[in-house]
């Protein structure tokens, strides 16, 4: 083979790896280009809002000849009392619950900082995690 020829087999093969970069006719695709994969968006979660309660609508009781009427008044601030009550008493346990959080955020913080104490106490005797004494593995303990 000359060298022309076979300089035009080589060019030619090398064309035929390489492809035609996906335009046009031509190449049979010995070595296409990969299509890039399109990166998928996330999609954001809405956030779901709380529903209120409906107040229920108290009826009122017909007030009829003086000791009913005071029955009634007497009957209306039991329920009041009973329900400022309840409330009350929702806004304590949360404010029990809080407290009980903060002094446990605050009980693990005393410990994390005595653990830290004791590792540099024990770091500047020379003892190492797992018991052994002496900073090198070389030499007695």
């Amino acid at each position: 083979m000359s060298s022309a020829l076979a300089f035009t087999v080589l060019t030619k093969i090398e064309e035929d790896r390489e492809g035609d970069g996906g335009g046009g006719g031509g190449g049979d695709g010995g070595g296409e280009k990969k299509k890039k994969k399109k990166k998928k968006k996330k999609k954001k979660k809405k956030k779901k809002k709380k529903k209120k309660k409906k107040k229920k609508k108290k009826k009122k009781k017909k007030k009829k000849k003086g000791e009913e009427e005071e029955e009634v008044e007497e009957e209306e601030q039991e329920e009041r009392r009973k329900n400022t009550k309840k409330h009350e008493n929702k806004k304590q346990e949360e404010k029990a619950e809080e407290r009980d959080k903060k002094e446990n955020k605050e009980k693990l913080v005393k410990l994390g900082m005595m653990r830290e104490d004791e590792e540099k106490k024990k770091r500047e005797k020379g003892e190492r995690r797992d018991g052994k004494r002496g900073k090198r593995g070389v030499g007695g303990g």
